[in-house]
């Protein structure tokens, strides 16, 4: 009796060891206080740009936005801060909220914490120079964390940002599949994905072309990343 009650504890530490071995993400989630959407009343919704900015697609999402008085979220990666800084600075001047993407995009999972810290910092470094002086959003590339962001985040005086409607853009999805996908489950809260850089031609320009002007007639209203959060409900 003793023996079987002994090799059932053994086989629950062997069960719970390869969970955490194999599933870290799901266990740093547990931990971590990241936002996918924000639950509100209200009918707002935070439009979100990864891995930017680009020559042109950055540019076009500008012009878009600025025909529709719309405000959104960049979450940029340093790279191609550094590359193209004169279309960041566009970003900045028309007033929209800058997040971290990293410096290189990385694999949370090829990487170290202190890695991933430099990556961070580095970025930080280089929005400033070109005057941002936000920068308290962070995005991890693919969406992924890591048992140390944690205490990492804590240490960058980050708060994390995922979303919970992927437009899978990047993919180059037909614009009409895309929107009619938002339109179908788009509630008060959401953080939507998007990206202001992708290879070969975007189909994320005429998705939003379209998506903007239906979603303000069914009464949404489209803000930052921070102000959906000051607007959570208590």
């Amino acid at each position: 009796m003793k023996r079987s009650i002994l090799f059932r504890m053994i086989a629950v530490v062997i069960v719970i060891a390869l969970a955490f071995a194999l599933c870290p993400t799901l266990y740093a989630q547990k931990q971590l206080d990241v936002y996918y959407h924000v639950a509100t009343t209200e009918k707002v919704i935070a439009l979100t740009f990864d891995d930017g900015p680009h020559p042109r697609f950055t540019d076009e999402i500008l012009n878009i936005l600025k025909e529709e008085n719309v405000r959104a979220t960049f979450f940029a990666i340093g790279s191609n801060v550094e590359a193209y800084p004169d279309v960041m600075r566009r970003v900045i001047a028309a007033n929209h909220e800058i997040g971290n993407h990293t410096y290189g995009h990385p694999l949370i999972q090829t990487v170290t914490d202190f890695q991933l810290e430099e990556e961070i910092e580095k970025t930080d470094a280089i929005l400033r120079d070109i005057g941002y002086q936000g920068n308290g959003l962070f995005r991890p590339p693919q969406g992924k964390c890591s048992n140390g962001m944690p205490a990492l985040l804590e240490r960058t005086n980050k708060t994390a940002i995922l979303w919970n409607i992927d437009t899978r853009d990047w993919a180059h999805r037909p614009s009409e599949e895309i929107v009619r996908e938002i339109e179908n489950q788009v509630c008060g809260g959401d953080i939507i994905l998007f990206h202001d850089y992708v290879s070969g031609e975007s189909t994320t320009i005429p998705a939003l072309k379209k998506l903007i002007p239906l979603l303000k007639e069914r009464g949404y209203q489209f803000v930052t990343v921070s102000e959906l959060l000051s607007l959570k409900d208590s």
